[in-house]
């Protein structure tokens, strides 16, 4: 087997196992305290941060559902990696049920969901819930006509922005959270895989960007 058809085989293993590792940072905690009850996630803190005083007032400025942007970005590369990567259609949307599921995890429960749609509290992760959840589709569906280039952009921009909007508005954050709990949080080692796992998505990306590029090249000596 050539070498660059073996870092082929690596580069999509390693987007995969890095989307999951993204996705369970989602669900893993953000923030260490000595209470276990107390060790917020990603989920947690899309809530949490709506009881926060400095936040009902507008002290600090924060966008709630982009705690859920990981979780909404590692769904869609799941289902654009499924997409080029599963041969068997029945196989791919067996195992896309699961990532278009998660997609809309951050829609409200039950009853709030029955007015999501049109709530001033639940509209926006309500939308871009049924958006992400229409792209995975999409990409479970098309993602093996996706020209090469285009799909290391996708992978590029999936990692670059998944790697630093939520962290980086979490960063906003913990100042507040120190002081509405009296302690100085740790960093969790959900926000970790978080970074690292969307941070291996874009160097994957960027690598598979310059392959399509030697590709091309080639194709046109040829």
């Amino acid at each position: 087997m050539k070498p660059a058809l073996i870092l082929s085989v690596y580069s999509k293993a390693l987007l995969f196992v890095a989307l999951l590792v993204a996705l369970a940072g989602y669900f893993g905690p953000w923030v260490w305290h000595p209470s276990v009850a107390l060790r917020y996630s990603a989920d947690d803190l899309a809530e949490f941060v709506k009881l926060m005083p400095v936040v009902r007032s507008g002290q600090v400025s924060i966008t709630r559902e982009l705690f859920y942007l990981p979780i909404w970005l590692a769904s869609i590369g799941l289902a654009l990696w499924l997409g080029r990567i599963a041969r068997s259609r029945w196989m791919r949307w067996l195992a896309g049920l699961p990532v278009v599921y998660a997609s809309m995890w951050p829609m409200p429960t039950y009853p709030f969901i029955l007015d999501a749609y049109r709530s001033p509290e639940f509209s926006l992760s309500f939308w871009v819930s049924v958006l992400a959840a229409a792209l995975c589709v999409i990409a479970l569906a098309f993602g093996s006509r996706l020209p090469d280039r285009a799909t290391a952009s996708t992978w590029i921009a999936i990692g670059s922005t998944g790697a630093s909007v939520a962290p980086l508005h979490f960063v906003r954050l913990q100042p507040a959270l120190d002081v509405l709990h009296g302690w100085t949080m740790s960093i969790g080692w959900g926000i970790v895989a978080v970074v690292i796992g969307f941070l291996t998505v874009a160097v994957a990306g960027a690598w598979q960007w310059r392959q399509a590029g030697v590709r091309h090249s080639v194709a046109r000596e040829g």
